[in-house]
């Protein structure tokens, strides 16, 4: 979400049509980002909507909207936007790509190409290692919610995300 001339956050539904064209949805501005905020957005939403939720939901990091999303809507999954992921990393372990060039092609195979969980719990102790991150580093704090979106454990979630596009 951005903000507007006012200060005012600004959030967008988009969803996809049977032809997977992006198609927005909705859109609302906020006052704050307080769970109750959230809370009356997704319950507006969904009357606005004739009470159809999403099977999946894909959001930026915020709290307090992952903390409205169960409340709201129980059979949802809450997934994590994998552009918000990117877009965070380059600001919180920016040295790690100005450092070794190799770095984004290892972080984007975690987030996307490998397919088991095995695959890339292996991949992401060897990105670990082999670019030296400390621990209490972003990348723990990502990993800590990696069930939200690296590719291979969401493959759990396939009956929610197997309507997604590539």
């Amino acid at each position: 979400s951005q903000t507007n001339s006012e200060h005012r956050r600004c959030g967008v539904f988009v969803g996809y049509n049977d032809h997977k064209h992006t198609v927005i949805c909705g859109g609302a501005l906020l006052y704050d980002e307080t769970i109750p905020s959230f809370e009356w957005l997704f319950e507006t939403f969904i009357k606005a909507t004739g009470g159809k939720m999403s099977k999946t939901l894909l959001t930026d990091q915020n709290g307090a909207m992952a903390s409205a999303i169960p409340s709201v809507m129980l059979q949802t999954f809450h997934g994590l936007c994998t552009w918000h992921i990117r877009e965070n990393a380059l600001r919180h372990v920016n040295h790690l790509y100005h450092k070794n060039p190799e770095f984004s092609q290892d972080f984007e195979a975690c987030i996307d190409v490998y397919e088991t969980p095995d695959e890339f719990l292996r991949a992401w102790e060897a990105l670990l290692v082999q670019y030296s991150v400390p621990t209490k580093s972003w990348l723990d704090t990502i990993f800590a919610v990696k069930e939200k979106w690296a590719w291979a454990m969401l493959s759990r979630h396939s009956q929610l995300v197997s309507d997604q596009p590539n």
